[in-house]
C-alpha cells in the first residue's frame, strides 16, 4: 500500500473509534429534560400557543441595528 492509502486508513480508524467513544456518553432515554431547559424553550412560544423561530429575533435585531447604523427609514 502506498503511504496515503495508510494514512487514509489510520485516519477512518481513528474517526471511527472516536464515534464510538461519543456514543458512550449520551444520558439514557428515559432520563427527562431539565427544568431550565423546558422554560428556554418556553420563551419561544407566542401567548396564542404558537412556536416561532429563535432565529428570526436574531435576524430582527440585525435588520434594526443595520438599519440604525446606516440611517434608513
Amino acid at each position: 500500500m502506498n503511504r496515503t492509502r495508510v494514512e487514509g486508513l489510520v485516519l477512518l480508524l481513528m474517526i471511527g473509534a472516536n464515534s464510538l467513544q461519543a456514543g458512550e456518553h449520551e444520558p439514557p432515554a428515559d432520563e427527562p429534560p431539565s427544568l431550565e431547559l423546558l422554560e428556554f424553550l418556553g420563551g419561544f412560544e407566542t401567548p396564542e400557543g404558537e412556536w416561532f423561530d429563535p432565529l428570526l429575533l436574531v435576524e430582527q435585531s440585525q435588520i434594526q441595528a443595520d438599519t440604525k447604523v446606516t440611517g434608513d427609514d
